[in-house]
């Protein structure tokens, strides 16, 4: 065997070893992938869940959030306060799962379920309409449209 030979069998491992790491990197970066998604998934349970979890622990501030439901008229100052940073959390919630699902990183039905329990709050809740009417220069478009597109149905 002369050394072109050689040199032409050394290129032809060298090449194949490329192709086996870029085979590697593409495992791991699928793999990386389905973990991130998972971790925005579980990023926005956990969002919900330490929210509805304080109201759930709270008698007075469930009892609270339920007057805020209602409007903020007959509050306290420090009620309304308070009413006005529990729907900041939930907004922030929702804005984070919307972004989540436009980035893909969110199971489908999970960003279904979740944005029509928003919806749902933003046409029924009158505290949580009353946060926004007064508060959506706080956040960015594209959420914007999709709240003002939700309150002009």
């Amino acid at each position: 065997m002369n050394l072109s030979n050689i040199k032409k069998i050394a290129d032809i491992l060298a090449a194949a070893g490329v192709l086996i790491s870029l085979v590697y990197l593409g495992i791991q970066i699928t793999d990386n992938n389905k973990f991130l998604r998972s971790q925005a998934h579980y990023n926005a349970l956990q969002l919900n869940v330490n929210t509805l979890t304080q109201v759930i622990a709270d008698r007075e501030l469930a009892t609270l959030v339920v007057k805020c439901d209602r409007g903020i008229d007959e509050l306290t100052e420090g009620q309304t306060k308070q009413c006005l940073y529990y729907y900041f959390v939930l907004f922030n919630t929702w804005e984070y799962m919307y972004y989540q699902n436009i980035d893909e990183s969110l199971p489908e039905a999970f960003w279904d379920g979740s944005n029509a329990y928003y919806r749902g709050e933003l046409r029924n809740t009158q505290g949580f309409r009353i946060f926004w009417e007064n508060n959506e220069e706080a956040f960015a478009e594209p959420f914007k449209s999709h709240v003002l597109e939700i309150l002009n149905l």
